[in-house]
């Protein structure tokens, strides 16, 4: 599980705090890398807000807790398990399991 855990939070910052998954090894992205996680194009699953993105699109809406609403010292994670399914998490506690190309996820690695 990769997970993060938020020391400051600004209060001036119009946006979300993002984490998710892409197959595109970072060795061979374009620079810049984007401003946000969801401008990510191809090959990447992303959990910004209460909703996750595919490859940029929306592919579930209210999915769980909203990372728009973590505070100081909150922790978000997000799990690749053996069979290719993501799980995401907030404060340890698992959202539903999304089962997004898992045949695909098996496969690959993500970063």
């Amino acid at each position: 599980m990769f997970e993060v855990r938020l020391d400051k939070k600004v209060h001036s910052w119009s946006g979300s705090i993002e984490v998710g998954v892409t197959t595109c090894d970072p060795d061979t992205l374009e620079s810049p890398l984007p401003s946000s996680a969801t401008e990510f194009r191809r090959d990447s699953w992303i959990m910004s807000g209460s909703s996750v993105l595919r490859d940029g699109r929306s592919v579930s809406e209210n999915y769980g807790s909203d990372l728009d609403k973590l505070e100081e010292g909150d922790r978000v994670g997000v799990l690749k398990t053996s069979n290719g399914d993501l799980i995401f998490f907030v404060n340890g506690v698992r959202n539903a399991i999304l089962l997004l190309y898992c045949h695909f996820l098996m496969r690959v690695s993500c970063f």
